[in-house]
């Protein structure tokens, strides 16, 4: 985790190299942004779709400070074996936009919001 104007500047180099893993925590506030580009888990391999099968959620997990969420992705629907995993970087895509929350941004060579506080709420399925 890396500040937001950390993650302004290493934007600019991960753009130039046509790669770019940052997903800034913006739920209340801009403060900081994960850096996957070194560190990270299979997330990385996680692309994105106009017609995604995931959806981004925050998740508080032995913490309460709402400028330190975990990113989880939860299933929109049943996914098939072999499925790519995808979500939508913009957070448009086909579908209705999220209920007007504070939502953390992806920056992905594209920003877009990613997802609700909530995902129990609108019934996700976790994912493995």
């Amino acid at each position: 985790i890396i500040t937001s104007e950390e993650a302004e500047r290493r934007g600019q180099v991960y753009d130039r190299q046509g790669a770019t893993y940052l997903f800034d925590l913006d739920y209340v506030e801009d403060v900081y942004t994960v850096d996957a580009a070194h560190y990270g888990n299979i997330s990385h391999f996680v692309n994105h779709s106009c017609d995604p099968n995931l959806q981004v959620y925050n998740v508080f997990i032995e913490n309460l400070d709402e400028r330190l969420p975990r990113i989880a992705l939860f299933a929109t629907r049943p996914i098939r074996a072999g499925e790519e995993l995808t979500f939508d970087y913009n957070m448009h895509g086909g579908h209705p936009p999220p209920p007007p929350t504070p939502t953390p941004t992806l920056r992905h060579r594209a920003r877009g919001h990613a997802g609700s506080h909530d995902p129990l709420g609108h019934g996700g399925h976790p994912t493995v």
